[in-house]
């Protein structure tokens, strides 16, 4: 291979691997940044029932722990899809078309823990705490009888 043939296979390289983002990041999936001791790769969450994945920058995606089967027609590695050859392209889009779109419910769910239900915990540990004060001091009164 020559210097312009690898130069035009890194640049469809390239051009795929952001594809491949994109068309996951309309699908549902959003990158998981608390992961930071690996920097040679995206960690992919998908709220709904899609697997974890991760995506390296040569475009190949990899179901995390092994569990799903990405390309079921490979010979042998089942958990990821590659992107050497032009045909990879039309693997990836089956396996994405199978993913499920989250629905509304999967995909507030991180906006509801944020702004619903820690606040209301807070608010009901808050009175909690109020209501054992006061119970306290009605105890004691009642005991010390004043």
């Amino acid at each position: 291979m020559n210097e312009w043939e690898q130069r035009d296979e890194q640049q469809r390289r390239d051009t795929e691997t952001f594809r491949r983002i994109h068309r996951m990041v309309k699908r549902g999936y959003a990158p998981d940044w608390s992961i930071t001791d690996v920097e040679d790769a995206i960690w992919l969450d998908h709220p709904g029932e899609g697997p974890a994945l991760q995506i390296y920058p040569d475009g190949k995606v990899v179901s995390r722990g092994g569990s799903a089967k990405l390309d079921p027609q490979a010979a042998e590695e089942h958990d990821r899809i590659y992107n050497d050859e032009r045909g990879d392209h039309d693997r990836f889009d089956r396996w994405l078309a199978s993913v499920p779109l989250p629905s509304l419910r999967e995909r507030t769910r991180a906006g509801r823990e944020r702004l619903i239900y820690r606040p209301g915990c807070l608010v009901l540990f808050f009175a909690g705490s109020l209501a054992f004060g006061k119970a306290l001091e009605w105890s004691w009164k009642a005991i010390a009888g004043g």
